[in-house]
């Protein structure tokens, strides 16, 4: 099954890859999380005049080059701090960006990936923080995910992060999951007064695009599948009387557990390249187990065309036989297989759904992704890659 064509966009559908953005995309929105460097002072910290000159070129070369846009990484990661693929990130303290090892940041850190930085200098800490004065930084920007962008920071041993009307929902169901003996997941701590909520910090590390070779082994991928086979069993014992949850991403059929139903690579937390935790509960809902987990297999050992996959440095690999390691660590039995292969393709369908909805509606986060990852097409691939292979995977859960 396709994915249904925007109907306010009209009829004629050819070349096109979203609506456009005003203007050249702004690249700071990719690699510093939202922080503004617009702001004269973070500027002045960064580099000065020919700082921000170097980085309008490069901005304008990004408005024109869509289709190159992970090459550019490269080279922009030559010029601004990123998070993706670097090294240390330590807010407080100039940092040195690159290198071969994965360091620490608060806690937390970020592997390097194919695509390290070049960047040798010491870099200010204000371009990392959302507060330039050095005495008084008390949040730090968190990377990673599309929806809140930029909107993500950590105080302590806190996270806090935009809330919506199912956010009560929510911190009702993860103070449940604790309460069942499952810690893989944030503890809430409430809702301040600026309508963000707060949740603890979980420590370890989160990998995000170009993914680096570690997280795409068997092994991660077997940690994630086991680690959700614990999050369900966990689930059943909730209680979702009067909860209210998105139905952006949910199972239509509804279902005994309440699933995350968005378990991407950049929301797992490793240890030692193994699966400790789960991020972002915004799209959680009932569901089918076998929902949650073809949302997460399709993500994760990806089930698209490998033209897609390299974008986000996914490697070649026997998408089927990566199938077969979720099933299998997962304790998938017979019959779950079988739903499994049944229900990938509502899966498919309701993600490609969901994100062209957002791109209908503007959302500059998501439009960034849909044209820098191949618009529309990318989308119509999905299911015909499903459809095309589909007996090499039942071959391989068989």
């Amino acid at each position: 099954m396709s994915p249904r064509w925007p109907a306010r966009l009209g009829a004629d559908r050819r070349g096109w890859r979203g609506p456009r953005l005003p203007g050249p995309r702004p690249v700071e929105n990719f690699v510093v999380g939202g922080v503004d460097d617009s702001n004269e002072e973070l500027v002045a910290a960064a580099g000065g005049d020919a700082r921000a000159g170097r980085e309008q070129e490069l901005t304008d070369r990004a408005g024109r080059e869509h289709a190159a846009g992970l090459d550019l990484l490269s080279e922009i990661s030559e010029h601004l701090v990123t998070f993706v693929g670097a090294g240390a990130l330590h807010a407080g303290e100039e940092v040195f960006v690159g290198g071969s090892q994965s360091r620490r940041c608060h806690g937390s850190s970020i592997r390097p990936g194919r695509f390290t930085p070049a960047v040798s200098e010491p870099v200010n800490r204000a371009f990392l923080c959302c507060q330039s004065n050095t005495d008084s930084v008390s949040e730090d920007v968190l990377p990673g995910g599309v929806a809140n962008r930029g909107g993500v920071t950590r105080a302590g041993d806190h996270v806090l992060r935009p809330s919506n009307p199912h956010t009560p929902s929510i911190h009702r169901f993860l103070r449940a999951m604790h309460e069942a003996g499952f810690d893989g997941v944030p503890r809430p701590v409430g809702v301040d007064e600026d309508g963000r909520e707060r949740i603890t910090f979980i420590d370890g590390e989160v990998a995000l695009p170009p993914y680096p070779a570690w997280v795409q082994s068997d092994d991660a991928l077997a940690s994630i599948a086991a680690l959700l086979r614990r999050f369900h069993d966990a689930s059943r014992s909730f209680d979702p009387t009067g909860c209210t949850w998105s139905d952006e991403v949910a199972d239509p059929m509804g279902g005994s557990i309440v699933g995350h139903n968005d378990v991407c690579i950049e929301n797992v937390v490793f240890r030692d390249g193994i699966a400790v935790g789960f991020l972002d509960f915004d799209f959680a809902a009932p569901g089918r187990p076998e929902y949650d987990l073809a949302q997460f297999a399709r993500m994760c050992i990806p089930i698209e065309p490998e033209v897609d996959a390299v974008k986000l440095n996914w490697l070649p690999a026997d998408r089927a036989k990566r199938l077969r390691v979720v099933a299998d660590s997962y304790g998938l039995d017979a019959d779950g297989r079988r739903r499994l292969l049944d229900i990938m393709p509502t899966a498919i369908e309701r993600s490609c759904e969901f994100v062209l909805r957002r791109v209908e509606d503007g959302d500059p986060n998501f439009t960034w992704m849909f044209e820098l990852l191949g618009g529309i097409e990318r989308y119509e691939r999905r299911p015909q890659f499903w459809a095309a292979h589909r007996d090499d995977f039942a071959r391989a859960l068989a």
